[in-house]
């Protein structure tokens, strides 16, 4: 997938191969319990208002539903499940990457059906974490200057996940977070 990437961005197709060769990735099952008989407020959430720190994610939802995607007009829209296919979400740092060329999907998830346990599987994919994460030689210029401080992969991923940890709740970076005043 990310020479497909490379090759959209005017790259050569084997750009990232290096940055890919010793692979990160994080494979998820997530488990929401069956909701209660009182229906969830507009901000209850079983997976609050995210956006996922890697390059992309493939998810494989079950056929309950639940997800949603804000699009770029601010509305939360389902993603419904299609079965046998996969959902890929952008995460931040193919954004820092293109200087927001590809923006990070932000999403959430909520178990609306009573008595039934939605699952879903995710596997979060980045380079290696001593890959540099700055602006892509094609997506700046003079007038489009790089939005992004250059940042380590792994110190990049390892803020987000401390922050998590700290607050229980999924770490946002500065961007994400800006998105909800917005």
């Amino acid at each position: 997938m990310v020479r497909v990437l490379a090759l959209s961005l005017d790259l050569p197709e084997d750009y990232f191969d290096a940055m890919y060769h010793y692979m990160g990735g994080t494979l998820m099952f997530n488990y929401y319990p069956p909701s209660g008989t009182v229906p969830m407020k507009d901000t209850q959430w079983n997976f609050s208002p995210h956006t996922d720190y890697g390059v992309l994610t493939l998810l494989l939802q079950d056929d309950l539903g639940g997800l949603e995607a804000r699009n770029a007009n601010g509305d939360w829209i389902p993603v419904p499940p299609i079965p046998g296919a996969f959902v890929v979400n952008i995460g931040d740092t193919l954004q820092m990457w293109t200087n927001d060329l590809y923006v990070s999907t932000l999403h959430r998830v909520t178990n609306v059906h009573p008595g039934k346990a939605r699952l879903s599987q995710a596997l979060f994919t980045y380079p290696h974490g001593q890959t540099m994460i700055e602006c892509l030689p094609t997506c700046h210029s003079e007038s489009n200057p790089p939005k992004y401080a250059p940042i380590l992969c792994e110190d990049y991923n390892r803020s987000l996940v401390e922050q998590s940890a700290r607050t229980g709740r999924p770490g946002l970076s500065k961007n994400t977070a800006a998105r909800f005043k917005a």
